[in-house]
C-alpha cells in the first residue's frame, strides 16, 4: 500500500431512497459527495448480484456471478434517460425509510420497469444496448432465459423443472425462448440499464 487511506463499508441497498430500497440514484451520488468532503478514499460495497427471497435476499447468495440486481436501478435516472415520465414515478410512494420490504418494493419497481421497457422498445435502435448485449453474450443469454424460466416455474430450483428443460435439450430451450420472449427481453434490458447506471456512478466516484 503506497499510502494510507480510509473509507466506509455500505451496501447500495442501505442508501436513502424513496423507492423502497437504496439504488444507483441521487442518494448514491450524495453519498459519494459525502465521502469526498470527508476525505475518504474508499467505498467498499457488498455484492451487487441478483438476490432472492428463498435466501432472505442476501447479497452473498446469488444465482449469477455476472448479473446485477435490477432492484438497484434508479427510477430518477430512468426519467433522465427519457424511459419514464415524471408522472410515472410517485414522489412519495410510502415506503419505510428504515427497512426494505422486498415484496412490496419488487411489485412497485416491476410496474415502473414495464413502462420503461415499453418506451425503450418504441425508440430507435440503441447502439450502446447492442454493444452491451454482444460483449456480454457469454453469460447474458443464459442468464435472462434462466430468470424467465425460474419465474415460469414459480421460483422452484432448476432441478425441479421439466426434464428436457433441466437437461438443457436444445429444442426445449428454443421453445422456452419463444414462449418467454417478452420476459427474456425485459431481463436483458434491465441488465443493460443497471450497467449504464452503475458505470455512470463509478465515473462520478
Amino acid at each position: 500500500m503506497k499510502r494510507r487511506g480510509s473509507g466506509i463499508l455500505l451496501h447500495v441497498t442501505s442508501l436513502p431512497s424513496p423507492h423502497g430500497i437504496g439504488d444507483a440514484g441521487p442518494g448514491a451520488y450524495r453519498f459519494v459527495d459525502f465521502l469526498a468532503e470527508t476525505k475518504q478514499s474508499y467505498w467498499q460495497i457488498l455484492p451487487l448480484n441478483p438476490t432472492g427471497p428463498d435466501h432472505y435476499n442476501s447479497p452473498y447468495h446469488s444465482f449469477s456471478a455476472f448479473a446485477a440486481n435490477p432492484w438497484l436501478i434508479s427510477p430518477e435516472h430512468l426519467i433522465q434517460d427519457g424511459l419514464l415520465a415524471k408522472k410515472d414515478v410517485p414522489t412519495s410512494p410510502g415506503f419505510s425509510v428504515d427497512r426494505v420490504n422486498y415484496h412490496k418494493t419488487i411489485d412497485y419497481k416491476k410496474k415502473l420497469f414495464a413502462k420503461a421497457f415499453d418506451r425503450f422498445r418504441d425508440q430507435t435502435r440503441d447502439l450502446e444496448y447492442e454493444k452491451f448485449c454482444s460483449e456480454n453474450e457469454y453469460w447474458l443469454d443464459d442468464f435472462v432465459l434462466f430468470v424467465a424460466l425460474k419465474y415460469r416455474f414459480d421460483g422452484r430450483g432448476w432441478h425441479e423443472w421439466p426434464q428436457d428443460i433441466r437437461d438443457r435439450e436444445p429444442e426445449a430451450l428454443q421453445g422456452a425462448r419463444r414462449e418467454l420472449h417478452e420476459h427474456v427481453e425485459m431481463n436483458r434490458f434491465l441488465q443493460f440499464v443497471f450497467s449504464e447506471q452503475w458505470l455512470s456512478l463509478k465515473h462520478y466516484c
